[in-house]
């Protein structure tokens, strides 16, 4: 409960700055591919935080299925 919780917090904190979401904080956490795709790859403790960062607002697709 208390991750939903922070998860909506985070999002409305992002919301209502000019940034509008916080993608620009998953492109830093993320492993980014070396084939020039500019697929995003995110092991570890990287991955919980793109799930608290992640939201409907983001403009970053995302393929479930590749998690």
């Amino acid at each position: 409960m208390k991750f939903l919780i922070l998860h909506r917090w985070i999002a409305m904190i992002f919301a209502s700055s000019p940034f509008d979401n916080a993608d620009h904080v998953i492109g830093l956490l993320a492993n980014h591919a070396t084939d020039g795709s500019g697929e995003l790859n995110f092991s570890g403790n990287n991955l919980l935080k793109l799930t608290l960062l992640y939201g409907l607002e983001s403009d970053i697709p995302i393929q479930p299925e590749a998690l």
